[in-house]
């Protein structure tokens, strides 16, 4: 009977595999003996832990007596919420894990259902968080907002009542369940819209900020300051910063650098049935480090590949150590840039070993990948490339042998690339062309097969793209650090008619990661 039950979800984990127990044991101490009211931030990156951080802190925390745990996540409850009720649907389902009797229900009832009916005329009232010199606008904005009955509905009164009864709240329950505290734990802020995590954030700020609470928010750095350009239209990262810090108190950023990344891919290994020699795990652990890096859900996603491959894979190439090494390095090409993964799947027929080895050697990018990878590019990949081809030289056989291995092992590859394999993806179009524009304009740098749009055009550092234009649709990546510049370019520049310097209009779809260019004609 084979093993059961194999492969990886996405499930986050209260075990500590990347044995940063110092980092978790000291922020759970913090959060049992710190002043409140007191909000933390776990930053990181998609994908690096945040969840899993979490976890392990509440866990930690369930030894405590005298401390309140509640669960908020925002992704699962957003499913069943429209985005514009979620912060008022979050105080409700609050008050649902409080000590509350039925007048009081009622009463959290009556006030929600008035933001409901006001909730555009009180936007200006949440404004005045980041911006205090609005101040003076909001009794006019709020009379021009109301109408009929609503203005029988104050809001700011509503407000004020809503922040003392909730403080009034929490200490009867805290007294009525002999606690000290409660830790609030609202996790996948940064699976919402950035605007929508902002208004979240916001509700906080104004109702919850109450004593003995502990807020712990999983939500990166960026995303605020994204949130806050979005909902607000500021095109001032200060105003961003200064939003984060009025609502952090204290950032705790995940020790990523510190991940101990032998230990995890050890157990990936292991939980796939390969009992690895430590070469093969150093192999494993170098080309992960170079390309996807210490991201538990990219590693997952990758093993997850790399067991369905070990399936489809003849025992006879699989059993083979060089095979399996170099599968395993294809997929980390694939899962870290599948643009650069399919170029080279599109070259592969022509390449020679020499073609190969240069892309670890030399300082200026072949001549077969000139048209493709710019220098910049492949200065980023030159330590994974070097690794890459010691493991090719590594195999048995001559040249020839290796193009052959490496022939069988990227073919295996395509069965588990997300998109197809050629980068000039055709079909569809995927895009909604009636988006909001956004207020900046874009121009092409065809020499160095970028287009910078500026640094409001803030969609996410090291973000991947699909990029539509006249029709095509083409992979491509934002820039790791700098704002509002499309790399990867290419394939757009050598299909179309685009020179130096043209100007473009840019229409960005956020959910689906989708840019459309169009091209601005000289009248």
């Amino acid at each position: 009977m084979k093993k059961s039950n194999i492969g990886f979800t996405d499930v986050a984990s209260v075990e500590d595999l990347f044995d940063i127990g110092q980092y978790t044991k000291g922020l759970t101490e913090f959060i049992s003996a710190c002043r409140t009211p007191m909000t933390i931030s776990i930053q990181g990156a998609w994908g690096t832990g945040k969840t899993t951080v979490m976890n392990i802190v509440r866990d930690s925390l369930k030894q405590c007596d005298d401390i309140q745990m509640i669960w908020f996540n925002t992704w699962q409850f957003s499913q069943f919420h429209m985005d514009d009720e979620l912060a008022l649907s979050f105080l409700e389902y609050l008050c649902s894990e409080l000590e509350l009797s039925e007048s009081d229900k009622d009463e959290i009832s009556r006030l929600t259902q008035g933001f409901r009916k006001v909730t555009s005329a009180s936007k200006e009232i949440l404004l005045s968080i980041v911006d205090s010199q609005l101040g003076g606008r909001i009794a006019d904005n709020l009379e021009r907002g109301l109408s009929g009955g609503e203005k029988n509905f104050n809001p700011i009164e509503a407000m004020r009542n809503m922040r003392e009864r909730f403080e009034s709240y929490i200490q009867e329950t805290l007294i009525k369940r002999e606690k000290s505290r409660i830790v609030i734990f609202i996790d996948d802020l940064d699976r919402l819209e950035p605007r929508r995590a902002v208004e979240l954030l916001e509700v906080l700020k104004l109702f919850l900020d109450c004593p003995n609470c502990v807020f712990i928010l999983a939500i990166d750095y960026d995303v605020v300051v994204s949130g806050v350009e979005a909902k607000y239209g500021f095109d001032d990262e200060d105003k961003g910063k200064n939003f984060f810090d009025k609502i952090i108190q204290v950032p705790f950023r995940l020790p990523v650098a510190n991940y101990n990344i032998t230990r995890y891919v050890k157990n990936c290994l292991e939980e796939i049935g390969i009992q690895s020699d430590d070469n093969e795990l150093s192999n494993c652990e170098n080309l992960i480090e170079c390309s996807i890096g210490a991201n538990p859900r990219a590693i997952k996603r990758l093993f997850n590949a790399y067991l369905l491959l070990r399936y489809i894979t003849p025992k006879s190439l699989w059993d083979n150590t060089a095979t399996r090494n170099l599968l395993f390095a294809t997929l980390c090409l694939q899962y870290a840039d599948e643009n650069l993964y399919n170029i080279i799947i599109r070259q592969i027929s022509g390449l020679e070993m020499n073609d190969i080895r240069a892309l670890a050697t030399e300082e200026i990018v072949p001549d077969v990948f000139s048209e493709f990878i710019d220098e910049e590019e492949l200065k980023q990949w030159r330590p994974f490339f070097q690794v890459f081809v010691s493991l090719i030289d590594g195999s048995a056989g001559n040249d020839e042998e290796r193009i052959k291995l490496l022939h069988e092992t990227t073919a295996l590859s395509t069965v588990t690339a997300s998109g197809e394999k050629d980068s000039k993806m055709q079909g569809e179009k995927v895009l909604d062309h009636n988006m909001e524009k956004v207020k900046v304009l874009g121009a092409t740098d065809v020499k160095y097969k970028i287009c910078v749009l500026g640094t409001n055009f803030n969609i996410g550092l090291g973000q991947y793209v699909k990029v539509e234009y006249n029709g095509k649709i083409y992979n491509a990546k934002m820039h790791n650090s700098i704002k509002g510049r499309v790399d990867r370019l290419g394939a757009l520049f050598s299909d179309n008619d685009l020179h130096e310097g043209d100007r473009i209009h840019v229409f960005y779809d956020y959910a689906e990661g989708h840019l459309l260019f169009e091209k601005i004609t000289e009248e």
